[in-house]
């Protein structure tokens, strides 16, 4: 689908992704791909508690912020994944 979905779409859907063009796709299509694990992984209740949440909030981010920065600074200050993180036990 690249000539027919990607190249053209690009840009509108992704308006503020930025770096060299054959870097771009590949860009989105990982952030994508991290998300849409993590969704299933919810989706089945299977645990998560093992995934690096840094990255996958860093992937969630980039994603909004390549479509929408206003909704990509909304999105973040409804976030509260890391306040709650600091609120789990240790276990050592």
């Amino acid at each position: 689908y690249l000539h027919t979905i990607w190249i053209p779409t690009m840009n509108s859907a992704f308006p503020n992704l930025e770096g060299h063009p054959g870097k771009r796709r590949e860009m989105v299509e990982r952030s994508i791909e991290r998300l849409w694990l993590l969704r299933n992984r919810i989706g089945h209740h299977e645990p998560i508690h093992t995934r690096n949440v840094d990255r996958d909030i860093a992937a969630m981010t980039s994603l909004l912020d390549w479509i929408c920065l206003d909704t990509s600074a909304w999105a973040s200050a409804q976030r509260r994944v890391q306040e709650i993180l600091l609120q789990r036990p240790s276990f050592k």
